[in-house]
């Protein structure tokens, strides 16, 4: 399992092996945030989590995806993301190279922020071509846990052909393949169709349903 994550990694383009802005300011809270991939089959990229005071969206139903949002459904890059989450004076944690999520699997990650703060996320799905998980600026409870339940979205920027070469990551089945281009899709984002088996991709093999993951928030100290 872990050579299997670490090749992942190695294929995505992703830019985040280190944590952002984690470091605590005066007065602020540590915000544990956990994310659970409730799939069977379908695997979360290394994901990146922000904590604001104010609205930052992420991505809007039927409205163009933003370059960031393109960047990372496309290839799980967080680079962009992170620019965006830090020009809003966020709190950003990324996950480490070696922390896709698998099925059934939870990854932690830190962020600061207080008792009223808004946390954001977002991570690919693969294996597809443009899928995603994320969450707009969800506000934390002041006191105990918040649970919030994340579906799958296609963001519209590249053709859904499930074509294992246009999709990146070395998933034994399909994978390795192209990740973030300038091609493009539907031209809006929406709920993710699911896998139909059309290519490459086997809808026995990577089917899922929603939700997909499962977001638990808390303050620690």
């Amino acid at each position: 399992m872990k050579s299997l994550i670490s090749a992942v990694c190695l294929f995505l383009l992703v830019a985040l092996v280190q944590p952002g802005n984690v470091s605590a300011g005066a007065g602020e809270k540590m915000i544990e945030v956990k994310i659970t991939n409730l799939s069977a089959k379908v695997v979360l990229t290394p994901p990146i989590v922000a904590a604001s005071s104010g609205q930052i969206t992420v991505f809007q139903l039927t409205r163009p995806a933003s370059m960031a949002l393109e960047m990372l459904a496309e290839g799980g890059s967080t680079a962009e993301l992170a620019i965006m989450f830090e020009d809003h004076h966020a709190s950003v944690a990324q996950a480490m190279e070696t922390d896709a999520i698998f099925p059934g699997q939870t990854l932690t990650l830190y962020v600061y922020g207080t008792r009223y703060s808004r946390i954001s996320l977002a991570s690919m799905i693969l294996p597809t071509n443009d899928g995603f998980a994320a969450l707009n600026s969800k506000r934390i409870r002041p006191y105990g846990t918040t649970t919030t339940y994340l579906s799958a979205y296609d963001a519209g920027t590249e053709v859904n052909d499930e074509d294992c070469g246009n999709i990146p990551g070395p998933l034994e089945s399909c994978g390795g393949g192209e990740g973030y281009n300038v091609a493009s899709g539907e031209g809006f984002v929406y709920p993710h169709p699911g896998t139909h088996g059309e290519n490459g991709i086997s809808a026995e093999e990577f089917s899922w349903a929603d939700p997909v993951a499962m977001v638990t928030t808390r303050i620690v100290k």
